[in-house]
């Protein structure tokens, strides 16, 4: 190979280097946004917990609808704006912030299965952010897979989904392999890390 040859094709390669996706982020720097969440989830206190939570402020309907826009509180004209936690299972609810100890307190998490960049959804209503990044967490009660997605935007979490019956590595088959960013034998280390 002339020397010419190799300048032209190590020069190309360089470029191409230089020229990876923008918005692009390393798993190293998605794994420090979200550290502070498995930290919280997985051992720390409450507050700690409500610090990695991030409500939704939207406009409330006077209708409940599967999936809509959260209700009004009571006392409260349609179209006032609410803050509240998206949940999501066989349907959409909401967390009101005055419920949401209670709903932690129950949560339980088992460990941290695989988190993965998200795929966005052009048909998600506003009021069910998806986030960026998911954290798969395993969860079992009463020998039943009940796996639970946090979904994480800016480092906070921003909605949850709720699974019965199903285990976590069969949803993780639903994700696209190049979206993995933490692998289950990985997640499991890193979850051991804050036992």
């Amino acid at each position: 190979m002339s020397v010419r040859l190799f300048v032209v094709l190590s020069l190309l390669l360089l470029a191409m280097g230089a020229c990876s996706p923008a918005g692009t982020t390393s798993n190293a720097a998605v794994k420090d946004e979200l550290q502070p969440i498995l930290r919280a989830m997985l051992g720390g206190s409450l507050d700690e917990q409500f610090a990695v939570i991030e409500y939704t402020r939207t406009a409330c309907a006077a209708v409940e609808g599967l999936g809509g826009p959260p209700p009004c509180p009571e006392g409260a004209v349609e179209g006032t704006d609410v803050d509240v936690f998206p949940v999501l299972g066989s349907e959409g609810s909401y967390i009101a912030p005055e419920n949401m100890e209670t709903f932690l307190i129950n949560l339980s998490l088992k460990s941290l299965y695989t988190a993965y960049r998200v795929t966005p959804n052009p048909n998600i209503e506003p009021y069910f952010p998806e986030g960026e990044y998911a954290m798969l967490f395993e969860r079992n009660e009463n020998n039943v897979s009940l796996p639970v997605i946090l979904r994480v935007a800016d480092g906070k979490i921003v909605r949850m989904d709720f699974s019965i019956g199903i285990s976590a590595a069969d949803l993780l088959k639903e994700v696209p392999v190049e979206n993995v960013l933490v692998t289950p034998q990985e997640a499991k280390d890193w979850s051991e890390t804050f036992r």
